[in-house]
């Protein structure tokens, strides 16, 4: 088994519970997420606020596959949302995201991630979920930014 982890932090222009209501919804992920193309309610597995069937679609050299995962949210806050996904076989993602507010109206919003696979697997794991993070962090802070209100506009 290899594991390796990577961060990332983005300040946008939102309220706190904006920021949180769409981090903590992987329904709302799907336009996204580049590779996610559903998301399914589960009955919560043990120690879960809820669990979510994720199915990603993939590609690996010329071939594309789909793959399902489950996603348990163990924690969730108006603040942070910790996630762990799994699959077979044996991989893990772990996700701490946690919603700071910054002052004038800016919010920062940080995840920490954790991937842990097999050692053949691990390589084209952990380059995919850093891929699809970052390309969900530009898509966050796309949705949910807004231009600076311009105080001097109306005098």
């Amino acid at each position: 088994m290899r594991s390796g982890s990577f961060s990332y932090g983005i300040d946008v222009r939102c309220t706190p519970a904006e920021a949180m209501a769409l981090m903590s919804d992987f329904h709302r992920h799907r336009g996204l997420n580049p590779y996610l193309v559903a998301v399914r309610e589960l009955p919560p597995g043990p120690g879960a606020v809820r669990s979510l069937a994720i199915s990603d679609r993939l590609r690996w050299g010329p071939f594309a596959f789909r793959t399902t995962y489950r996603a348990d949210i163990l924690s969730l806050t108006d603040r942070e949302v910790i996630t762990l996904a799994t699959q077979w076989p044996r991989t893990t993602l772990r996700n701490h995201t946690t919603v700071t507010d910054a002052g004038d109206g800016t919010v920062h919003i940080g995840a920490d991630i954790t991937f842990t696979a097999p050692k053949p697997l691990f390589g084209y794991g952990f380059r995919t979920a850093k891929a699809v993070h970052q390309g969900l962090a530009r898509r966050v802070r796309e949705t949910l930014d807004r231009p600076a209100i311009d105080d001097d506009r109306d005098r």
